[in-house]
C-alpha cells in the first residue's frame, strides 16, 4: 500500500553562543493553533485529514544545556509512514556497527574500508562498486551515507539495510529509547517478508585485510502493535 503524508515539524531554538529568552512555554498547543484563523478549518477536520502536529522547543535547562521538549496535537492518532526518514536510523546503526567490528575484530575497519556485496537473489550480482563515490569509486559506508543525506538515495539504503540487518537496527533504535522499532524492509525493491529478512555476504576489505560476514536470515521482529490508520485510499498496488 503507498501511503502520502504531510509532517509539520516546527523548532524553535537559540543560536549558538547568544544569551537564552526563551518565552513562556505554551500551556495549550491546540488553543494557539486556533488563534490563527486560517488553520481553524484545517483543525476542525482533524481526523479526516489525519493532522499530527509535533512543535520542538530547544531550550536552556537548570544545567543550562540544550534539550529538547516538544508538544504535540494528535501525535500518534493514526499510522504514520516514515518514508525516507529511516535513513537516519540505517546510517547511524551501520556507523555503529563499523565501530563495533573494529573493536571486536582488531583490524583498521573504518567508514571508508571498502565493501563488497556478494549476490542474494536470482536477479543480484556481485557489487563492489559505486561510481558516485569520487574516493576510488567503491561501496563505502561513509559514501552511502553521503548519498542518503545529499539525494535521500533508496539505494544506499539498502546496502545499509543489508549491512545492519532488521535486527541491528531496531537494537540501535532500542539503545535510543525507543520501545518496539521496526524498520522491515528494503526500499524500491519488491521483496518477501521473509526475503526482506535475508541478508547477504559482506565483505570488508581494507590494506592488507579482509573480513566476511556471512549471509544470514535474520528472526522476525515482534509484530506490530495494534494501531489505527492503517488501511488509507480505495486501492492499491
Amino acid at each position: 500500500m503507498i501511503h502520502f503524508a504531510l509532517p509539520l515539524l516546527l523548532l524553535a531554538g537559540t543560536p549558538p553562543g547568544t544569551t537564552p529568552t526563551v518565552p513562556p512555554p505554551p500551556t495549550d498547543l491546540e488553543s494557539r493553533l486556533r488563534s490563527h484563523p486560517d488553520l481553524v478549518p484545517v483543525l476542525d477536520d482533524a481526523e479526516a485529514l489525519r493532522l499530527q502536529i509535533v512543535v520542538g522547543f530547544v531550550e536552556p535547562n537548570e544545567k543550562g544545556e540544550n534539550v529538547l521538549r516538544q508538544e504535540t496535537f494528535r501525535a500518534g492518532a493514526e499510522y504514520f509512514y516514515p518514508a525516507s526518514s529511516v535513513k537516519l536510523f540505517a546510517a547511524v546503526a551501520a556507523a555503529q556497527k563499523i565501530a563495533a567490528l573494529r573493536e571486536s575484530t582488531g583490524l583498521d575497519i573504518d567508514l571508508d574500508t571498502p565493501m563488497v556485496f556478494h549476490p542474494l537473489f536470482e536477479d543480484d550480482v556481485l557489487e563492489r562498486e559505486d561510481p558516485d563515490n569520487v574516493d576510488g569509486g567503491v561501496i563505502t559506508v561513509r559514501q552511502e551515507i553521503r548519498e542518503i543525506f545529499l539525494v535521500s538515495s533508496n539505494e544506499a539504503f539498502n546496502y545499509l539495510y543489508e549491512f545492519v540487518g532488521q535486527d541491528g537496527i531496531a537494537e540501535s533504535l532500542r539503545k535510543a529509547g525507543l520501545e518496539s522499532p521496526r524498520i522491515v524492509h528494503r526500499l524500491s525493491e519488491f521483496r518477501t517478508e521473509e526475503e526482506n529478512r535475508m541478508l547477504p555476504q559482506v565483505d570488508l576489505v581494507g590494506e592488507g585485510f579482509s573480513h566476511s560476514i556471512a549471509a544470514r536470515t535474520t528472526a522476525p521482529l515482534p509484530a506490530a502493535p495494534a494501531m489505527g490508520g492503517l488501511e488509507v485510499g480505495k486501492a492499491y498496488y
